[in-house]
């Protein structure tokens, strides 16, 4: 007949695989085992011919210092909406990306529309302010090399490895929320999809390293 053996619980073990020396609470099931017993009696259930029961007792690591935390940016984001503020955080080559909405929340009724305009901030600075963007947005690493889309006099254009590329187009479709968001923008390692307006017509586009 199967036995059941009594679980242990712990407070505190070390996760190597996760991070070395890394100290987490945890809950741990140890099957199996039974309770340490103050009489020194052995354990009520029988254990099956040919299993073996080993115990070996936890003990809590060196604790760790506690993190501490330097503000290195700060900005108004603007209105709670249905657009999330924080877009994303990257680093590469020694720098870090942070890519934000400014939500603007427009009430009118029981109905809630949001204006979202991108900024791209690297290293602490904005890329909007630095080279006079309406606004920046659909930061991604592709191929390892920075690449974003960018608003600049009323037309839309992209940004690989530092190089402006003029698209031409009117509209490129991002930060929508609810079933719009099904037009936003898809990113993959090496490539990027899109959907995009130019003098009324509305295109899928595709940009990326296909070779």
């Amino acid at each position: 007949m199967a036995t059941t053996s009594p679980i242990h619980s712990v407070s505190r073990v070390i996760v190597s695989d996760v991070m070395p020396g890394l100290i987490m609470p945890v809950c741990l099931c140890l099957g199996g085992c039974a309770p340490p017993s103050s009489t020194g009696s052995e354990p009520a259930a029988a254990v099956p011919p040919g299993l073996s029961v080993e115990e070996h007792e936890l003990k809590p690591g060196p604790e760790l210092d506690p993190l501490t935390f330097v503000p290195v940016y700060s900005a108004a984001l603007g209105d709670a909406c249905v657009v999330p503020p924080l877009w994303g955080l990257w680093a590469y080559e020694g720098h870090w990306v942070l890519e934000a909405a400014h939500v603007k929340a427009h009430r009118q009724g029981d109905s809630v529309t949001c204006d979202a305009v991108g900024e791209i901030v690297r290293d602490g600075q904005s890329l909007n302010a630095q080279y006079g963007y309406q606004e920046s947005f659909g930061f991604q690493l592709m191929d390892e090399k920075p690449f974003y889309f960018f608003k600049k006099g009323g037309e839309f254009g992209m940004s690989y490895d530092r190089h402006e590329i003029p698209l031409g187009y009117n509209h490129i479709s991002h930060y929508a929320c609810c079933s719009g968001a099904v037009a936003n923008l898809r990113s993959s390692q090496t490539m990027v999809a899109f959907f995009a307006g130019r003098d009324g017509t509305t295109y899928y586009v595709e940009i990326g390293l296909f070779g």
